[in-house]
């Protein structure tokens, strides 16, 4: 099932191509929980645990832009070059 929208579904085919981070507030350093993680025009993304890490695995090859958002906070995008088999 899909909505209308702006998004584009992506092939999940394996690729072992993953991300892991943390997020944290740059005035304070504490890491955010919740908060929302996803490759820019797609419907692939994650949210921070309780401690503020994420991790996406599996995803598509190639250049994509992360979209970081948080209520109250500034969206941030970071753009990263997702390789086969390799994490980042």
């Amino acid at each position: 099932m899909y909505a209308e929208g702006d998004h584009t579904p992506v092939s999940r085919d394996k690729t072992d191509a993953n991300v892991f981070g943390h997020v944290l507030d740059i005035s304070t350093k504490e890491h955010l929980p919740y908060v929302t993680i996803q490759l820019k025009g797609t419907t692939v993304g994650t949210t921070t645990d309780a401690t503020g890490h994420y991790f996406i695995k599996n995803l598509p090859v190639g250049r994509f832009a992360i979209l970081v958002k948080y209520v109250g906070y500034k969206t941030v995008e970071q753009e990263v070059l997702l390789e086969k088999n390799k994490t980042i």
